[in-house]
């Protein structure tokens, strides 16, 4: 299998020393990452399989028009499983 590599992630010296803290010992920052990507990616496969499947997000602003209708699209793949949006 090939692998490849995440994209490095530029945080504040704060944020570093705070991610540091919850380090097991002798666990890398890195695995640290690399474990949490992992959990994302085997929760939206469990998620996915249980039947969410529309992707969306959240908006927060104040809309005085009335609404229109929203009609889901079809074809969006995230981790090789599809998704409506």
């Amino acid at each position: 299998m090939k692998t490849k590599t995440l994209p490095p992630l530029r945080v504040t010296p704060g944020l570093r020393r705070e991610a540091e803290a919850v380090l097991a010992d002798g666990e890398t920052l890195s695995a640290f990452i690399l474990d949490s990507v992992a959990r994302n990616v085997e929760a939206l496969a469990f998620f996915h399989d249980h039947g969410f499947a529309t992707l969306g997000h959240l908006d927060v602003f104040l809309e005085l028009s009335k609404p229109t209708p929203r009609e889901w699209k079809d074809g969006v793949r995230v981790h090789g499983r599809r998704y409506r949006y």
